[in-house]
């Protein structure tokens, strides 16, 4: 099996010649696929925050979700090797992470999710993905998910789904994978 950082070159690769309109077609699909499947989980008599992403290198955007929702969203916003999920605010917008073209929240409003949508550059049939290297969703899960008990989505489009990839011990396994194509509950 290669090894992790070769499958990220090959696929991120792959993913750039992906057109401008494939990706948006697809990710409105991916988007339309999470609402029925968060609507299905969001009590209606229970407060619960879900946690999205701000799309980098072609991963499939799903921010459209943020005026769907009729729950608290948050952002992820790193501090060095540090993530944490802020509470989204409109008002406060966007600014660019010191990670390139990442961009986060302005804001500092911590807060816990209940569901997270997970970006990857691909995951296994398994649940598993394969992110870009930096162990942060890794980290913050290991942290406080034993606590929470967090659902985890795993997002991507379905030419970024395998059926093996490299994991380890400290990875974090999603209980659902949406691609364009299927749903799978784990």
């Amino acid at each position: 099996m290669k090894l992790k950082n070769i499958l990220r070159e090959e696929i991120l690769k792959e993913r750039e010649s992906l057109a401008e309109e494939d990706s948006v077609i697809m990710s409105k699909i991916i988007e339309n696929t999470v609402m029925e499947l968060l609507e299905t989980m969001i009590p209606k008599d229970k407060k619960i925050v879900v946690g999205l992403y701000c799309p980098i290198n072609g991963e499939p955007d799903l921010l459209g979700l943020i005026k769907k929702l009729n729950c608290d969203v948050a952002i992820p916003k790193l501090w060095g090797t540090k993530l944490e999920f802020i509470k989204y605010d409109k008002d406060a917008g966007f600014e660019q992470s010191e990670f390139g073209t990442l961009m986060q929240p302005k804001n500092n409003d911590i807060t816990h999710p209940d569901i997270v949508v997970l970006p990857g550059i691909g995951f296994n049939v398994g649940g598993y993905r394969l992110g870009f290297g930096m162990g942060h969703y890794d980290r913050y899960f290991g942290k406080i998910d034993s606590a929470r008990n967090i659902i985890k989505i795993g997002v991507c489009f379905h030419e970024n789904l395998y059926e093996t990839l490299p994991q380890e011990p400290h990875d974090v396994q999603s209980n659902y994978i949406i691609t364009n194509k299927i749903t799978i509950a784990l």
